[in-house]
């Protein structure tokens, strides 16, 4: 949580709508920067954030071995998209977005691979018999 200073002379109390604002302008401007390359952007946007992906990701994916690589693919995939990615004043609701996309990717894909090896004819095999 952010530590925010009075002005000791000042008798007024903080506004806590105007602090939320501030806070949709921080993530907006940095989202910003990490959408036009700015390297320092995007450390701080896999800093904060890296940790509740991992979290998510273990809870849907039943603690895959590949959850870490796949959080990484997520920061990676949008980093590589640059300018073609839209504009968020919530970072973490994008990135767990773009997530729940690739999770639903990745089981799709299993998905599919299960059932054309349950209607292969190609794997048939036959029991040696015991003499």
């Amino acid at each position: 949580m952010p530590q925010y200073k009075l002005d000791p002379f000042s008798s007024e109390m903080p506004d806590i709508n105007n602090l939320e604002s501030s806070k949709l302008l921080k993530d907006t401007s940095i989202w910003d920067n990490f959408r036009n390359g700015a390297e320092a952007a995007s450390i701080q946007i896999s800093e904060q954030f890296f940790g509740n992906l991992y979290a998510c990701d273990n809870r849907l994916s039943q603690y895959e071995p590949q959850t870490k690589d796949r959080n990484k693919e997520v920061f990676f995939d949008l980093r590589g998209l640059g300018h073609k990615i839209g504009p968020t004043d919530n970072i973490k609701f994008y990135l767990l977005k773009c997530l729940k996309r690739k999770l639903q990717r990745h089981y799709s894909k299993l998905e599919h691979i299960r059932e054309s090896l349950e209607t292969s004819k190609d794997l048939e095999f036959t029991m040696p018999h015991k003499q």
